[in-house]
Parts: C-alpha cells; structure tokens; sequence
C-alpha cells in the first residue's frame, strides 16, 4: 500500500483515512483515487476559494467561489476543480 500512496498528491497523504484532517489543495484539477486514499470526512479547501468536507456518498458540492469537490458513483474516487476568476493567478 505505501508503494500505491505514492501516487496519490502528497498534500493528501497525510489525510488518508483520517476523517477530521484538513488539506489545503495545491493543484487542480485533482482526482484521489478511493481505493487508494480514503478522504471520507476530510476537509478539502483551495485559498480564497473556500471548501468543503468530502461525504461517505456519490454528490457534487459546489460554491460560488469556484470550488467544487465531485464524490464520483461506483469508485468515491474524489475530484477537486476550482473555477478561477479571469485575470486570478493560478498556482
């Protein structure tokens, strides 16, 4: 398993399994794979462009400041896209 975690962003790594932790995201779009890294729980954010907590149940969660967190169906592998303003600088 720590071969496969490789694969998963290190922003996210330390948030496997461990509902209640929080991870700022650095890039997007993102997918973690569920069978990978369990994020159930886990507050997912992008700065100035708020988050959300990822459910135990296929939905879409959006904002209007651009954040959108996607539990996928069948896999609960997670999507985080965030819709930035023109003229926003990307990371």
């Amino acid at each position: 398993m720590d071969d496969e975690l490789g694969q998963v962003p290190e922003e996210f790594r330390a948030a496997c399994g461990r509902p209640g932790r929080r991870v700022i995201v650095r890039h997007f779009p993102v997918t973690i794979p569920h069978a990978l890294c369990d994020l159930t729980g886990v507050v997912l954010a992008y700065p100035r462009h708020g988050g959300a907590t990822v459910p135990d149940q296929p939905m879409s969660i959006g904002n209007s400041l651009g954040f959108r967190l996607t539990v996928h169906p069948g896999t609960l592998d997670v999507t985080v896209e965030v819709l930035l303003r023109p003229g926003e600088p990307h990371p």
